[in-house]
């Protein structure tokens, strides 16, 4: 390798590393600002998320191929339309699938507690499953992607 080439790669190298460091800045700031969103939000709704949601957000965690984890606004929009549909619940959604109407929230006086609700169906009958803590739900939703039952 020349002198001149030797150089032209690294000068390459370097400007690649850069861009990656880039954007990873970039996704740490998102992720901090989510963080930092969502405990405003617990303020507002009298609701402290589980350490364990919140351990998988800062590890941005946050899409398990049926399973995604909602951004600040899509679970703000999203509870704003679980409370007109479910008045008698007080759901604090956290997660969607993409192949149906399923969402997975907390709901407020339950702690922890994680219950799979059908959205849009007739009130009384949106309930799917629930589970005793994030963690359970987490390692479900993991259990799907890689295909355990």
């Amino acid at each position: 390798m020349t002198n001149n080439s030797s150089n032209t790669y690294i000068i390459r190298k370097n400007k690649s590393i850069a861009s990656m460091i880039e954007v990873y800045i970039l996704i740490i700031r998102g992720v901090l600002k989510m963080l930092e969103k969502l405990k405003e939000y617990e303020n507002l709704l009298g609701y402290k998320y589980p350490d364990a949601y919140l351990k998988v957000v800062e590890l941005k965690l946050l899409d398990f191929d049926n399973w995604f984890l909602m951004s600040f606004e899509q679970l703000v929009d999203r509870r704003e339309e679980l409370i007109k549909r479910y008045p008698d619940r007080n759901l604090v959604p956290f997660a969607g699938r993409y192949d149906s109407d399923d969402i997975a929230c907390f709901e407020i006086d339950f702690g922890e507690k994680v219950f799979i609700v059908h959205d849009y169906a007739t009130e009384g009958f949106e309930r799917r499953q629930e589970f005793d803590d994030f963690w359970s739900w987490f390692i479900s939703a993991i259990k799907e992607l890689i295909g355990i039952e």
